[in-house]
């Protein structure tokens, strides 16, 4: 059994594509990469070849990166009068040669997004404020430029051309990959260690889209792309979502729901982490530099996994909607040192919402439901009803125009629907007609879903006021 690998260029994360078919009907296609490590019976022979195949893959990568930078290349067809230089320079092959050109061309249209955002804050700082002076220690560097990337291999994707997955009928092993190696018709076989649970998604994947061999540490992995059909769920209500420190995930459903106002949050996650944080200050007092090498990632995978926990219950308590998750952009570029809240800077640090939020993203599309991001900046501090400024107490706040009080994080979800009214009307027909009734969210219930138990349940009025 042979597996087809199309060879598609770019960063390996999850995608959803509309496919075409009926009026009432959307299917996406969502794109999935699995992590499989090498079979760690692997000969030390194998292992070295790959060692040798991925520095000359990172080799070509920043050669290419090299005359992007000189010349100005752009597209595929602009690089393709240095593709026998960049061969006779290497000694690769003609297919490893366009893999790592696409691979370069990918890292620079990164790099021109992220410095394109980078000059729009630059524009909007005021010259020789200490914003502007940390905006201007922040610009983007180019591709292979920096003396940490110099230390690291960069990943390419293989395709049909260069490399393929077979599945197997050994006990050892029941998947392996099939290389091309610089002599022309050798193929070398590489094992692997796939769990039971990577092999169930495989079976499930409509197509197996390409793979990228990728080392951490001593250890080799490949980053397989698969591709599966999930149908679109049909949609009758719009969630609003805050992300909080201590309230994780704060939802409002609309149009008027007897439940519509949850919270959820993940106590035993700060616990955990402060449990590894005085655990890491110990040995550190102590000088066990052993104990601690092993320990170097455990903090980082322990919150990866509760935010995956946190989104997976979060996405399994929606249906039939669209959801709007708020996005507090450049939230950390604001809280700079000097600017006098130290505490608020620190906890900023240990605040992963980027990563919960592109995590939910990911679980709802596995169900079928559409996820966006949205910019949240100024609905903390806006009334829902009137558009007042709010004055904060406690967990609620109050309008100052109207005089009408709110829970904290049930104003500013509300608030992040209203804003993306405009944006949801132009993305489906379905969320065209839910928006023109997101009125009356009237006599609310709260409740907090924790590890700790339900909190009593709180009340509160409210009402959305939307135009028609």
């Amino acid at each position: 059994m042979k597996y087809c690998c199309s060879g598609i260029v770019g960063e390996p994360t999850t995608q959803v594509i509309e496919i075409e078919g009926d009026e009432d009907e959307i299917i996406f296609e969502v794109q999935r990469t699995l992590k499989i490590p090498v079979h760690y019976a692997t000969t030390g022979k194998k292992l070295s070849y790959l060692d040798r195949l991925t520095a000359r893959l990172t080799y070509a990568v920043r050669l290419w990166c090299e005359r992007i930078s000189e010349l100005g290349l752009k597209t595929q067809r602009d690089c393709s009068p240095y593709e026998r230089e960049i061969q006779h320079i290497t000694g690769l092959s003609a297919g490893f040669v366009q893999q790592a050109r696409d691979k370069a061309l990918w890292m620079w249209r990164q790099y021109r997004e992220a410095h394109k955002e980078w000059e729009r804050e630059l524009s909007r700082a005021k010259p020789g404020t200490k914003w502007y002076k940390k905006l201007l220690k922040r610009e983007p560097s180019e591709p292979c430029t920096s003396p940490r990337s110099n230390k690291k291999k960069i990943p390419t994707r293989f395709d049909a051309r260069t490399g393929t997955i077979e599945a197997s009928n050994l006990k050892i092993s029941p998947l392996v990959i099939r290389i091309s190696t610089l002599k022309k018709g050798e193929k070398i076989t590489v094992l692997l260690n796939p769990s039971k649970w990577h092999l169930e998604m495989l079976a499930r994947a409509a197509e197996l889209r390409g793979f990228e061999l990728v080392k951490r540490g001593k250890k080799y992995f490949v980053h397989l792309l698969c591709k599966f059909l999930v149908r679109a769920q049909p949609v009758h209500a719009v969630r609003g979502v805050d992300l909080g420190v201590r309230r994780a995930i704060a939802s409002v459903k609309l149009p008027k729901h007897p439940r519509n106002f949850s919270l959820l949050r993940y106590d035993d996650k700060w616990l955990r982490l402060r449990e590894l944080d005085d655990r890491i200050a110990h040995l550190q007092r102590l000088r066990k530099w052993n104990v601690l090498k092993k320990l170097r990632h455990k903090r980082r995978h322990v919150a990866e996994d509760y935010d995956r926990k946190l989104a997976k219950e979060f996405a399994s308590c929606t249906e039939n909607e669209i959801v709007v998750i708020g996005d507090p952009q450049q939230i950390r570029y604001h809280k700079y040192r000097g600017d006098g809240n130290k505490r608020g800077r620190k906890i900023l640090q240990h605040w992963s919402y980027r990563r919960l939020a592109d995590t939910i993203i990911e679980k709802l599309k596995e169900r079928g439901i559409i996820g966006i991001r949205f910019n949240e900046w100024g609905t903390s501090s806006e009334c829902h009803k009137c558009g007042g400024k709010l004055r904060a107490k406690g967990r609620r706040v109050v309008c100052t125009k109207c005089g009408m009080q709110y829970d904290r994080e049930f104003n500013s979800c509300v608030r992040v629907v209203q804003k993306a009214s405009t944006y949801l009307k132009h993305k489906t027909r379905a969320a065209l007609k839910r928006s023109r009734k997101l009125a009356g969210a009237v006599d609310e219930l709260a409740r907090t879903i924790g590890d700790s138990g339900l909190e009593p349940w709180m009340r509160m009025e409210a009402h959305l006021l939307v135009g028609e």
